[in-house]
């Protein structure tokens, strides 16, 4: 797509093509008059010489090479006939003068100093020719080479000069719609991340926790029927293969290259409905606070990572160690707020393996890195799991 549109952007535009040809056919049009009837050229050489020369100012976009030979072939030789006429302008006639000049300014705009110095040198060059060459008295070619030089010089130059400012414009505004992209990219980017991380963290969590639920109601709830136990089993099985779905939906929307974003949303203080919403599943889980935790003590930010921490290590542990007992502990060491999530071992069904590949360690570590601060997740001696996260307090203060 980009190398399309840079292709398109070399052409000129439609208007300034109309332009071009509406003024080589403007001086055609008074050309052959002025040709036939000031200079004395025969009609038929006149009309083709003049339709030659003009034709060379839109010829210049396309075929530049061909068009500089041509005009100054066509200049030359409407000189040549035009040799000899009394009163008239010579070796440059008005009509000739400007139309080699619109070459010129052509050639400059749209090729640069290569091309527009190569048109004015082959005009320069047919000029001094013509005045060696035929025998001309200095009075009757001096001034008409004066005003040639003058005028041709200051086109090229002008002419040169509004084609790169031209050039640099068209580059500045493809710069500017590529970094609007790059930088749309990077949004979208960034807002798939956050979304696969607020997914994992909340609908995960909560999914687990159904499935727990479910898959412990039969032994927590010893009077159920066997409708109902096997209504249960099946919610359990339900739940767990949307896990299993939604895990892939995360796989496809996270970019490990985008960057991420802290939306405050829970506070630290929310721990405890957590820790609670656990215990109900039948989890034997406890909280263990120590220090002042409060919202003035602990920023909105550091809380939010440190509820998102426990959020996903309690999600692993009732995930992989069912039936195992779950320690949280939030506590100040040295003014970092200590977050660690500790499970023993499982007493029955899959153990898992927590450190297996996945998104909830993933986003627990840039959570912490974004504030300065470290997650560590490692197995314990007893055959648990440890979950432990320090965050600077002073970071993350608004």
């Amino acid at each position: 797509m980009s190398d399309q549109s840079d292709v398109t952007t070399n052409k000129p535009g439609v208007l300034l093509t109309s332009v071009v040809r509406s003024v080589a056919l403007a001086l055609f049009a008074i050309s052959v008059p002025v040709y036939v009837s000031g200079h004395g050229i025969a009609v038929v050489p006149a009309f083709v010489l003049a339709l030659a020369h003009c034709a060379c100012i839109p010829l210049m976009i396309r075929w530049p090479g061909i068009a500089i030979g041509v005009s100054s072939a066509a200049a030359c030789a409407l000189s040549v006939l035009a040799y000899g006429a009394s009163g008239a302008a010579w070796p440059w006639s008005v009509p000739g003068l400007l139309t080699q000049l619109g070459v010129i300014a052509v050639a400059g705009s749209h090729g640069g100093w290569g091309r527009g110095l190569a048109a004015w040198l082959l005009s320069a060059t047919v000029s001094v020719a013509l005045v060696l060459t035929l025998p001309v008295p200095v009075e009757d070619w001096g001034a008409n080479l004066t005003v040639f030089a003058s005028n041709s010089v200051l086109v090229l130059v002008v002419s040169v000069l509004a084609g790169q400012r031209s050039a640099i414009r068209a580059e500045l505004t493809h710069a500017r719609h590529r970094a609007e992209l790059e930088q749309a990219s990077r949004v979208l980017a960034q807002e798939r991340s956050r979304i696969a991380r607020e997914l994992h963290d909340v609908v995960a969590h909560s999914m687990s926790v159904i499935q727990v639920q479910a898959r412990s109601a039969a032994y927590r709830l010893p009077q159920l029927d066997d409708p109902t136990r096997r209504e249960f089993d099946s919610i359990a099985d339900a739940t767990r293969t949307a896990l299993a779905e939604m895990r892939q939906v995360l796989t496809v929307l996270r970019d490990q290259h985008a960057g991420t974003d802290v939306a405050p949303q829970p506070r630290l203080e929310d721990v405890a409905d957590l820790v609670a919403a656990v215990t109900r599943a039948g989890v034997d889980a406890r909280l263990h606070v120590d220090g002042d935790l409060t919202d003035e003590a602990i920023s909105v930010p550091i809380g939010l990572t440190a509820y998102r921490i426990v959020q996903e290590a309690l999600a692993n542990a009732v995930r992989h160690a069912h039936g195992a007992p779950i320690d949280v502990r939030l506590d100040v060491v040295r003014e970092e707020l200590s977050v660690e999530v500790v499970n023993g071992p499982g007493l029955a069904g899959r153990p898992g393996d927590p450190l297996a590949t996945g998104h909830g360690l993933v986003g627990m570590r840039e959570r912490a890195a974004l504030l300065g601060g470290r997650v560590r997740a490692e197995p314990t001696d007893e055959g648990g799991f440890l979950v432990r996260g320090t965050i600077p307090l002073t970071t993350g203060r608004w």
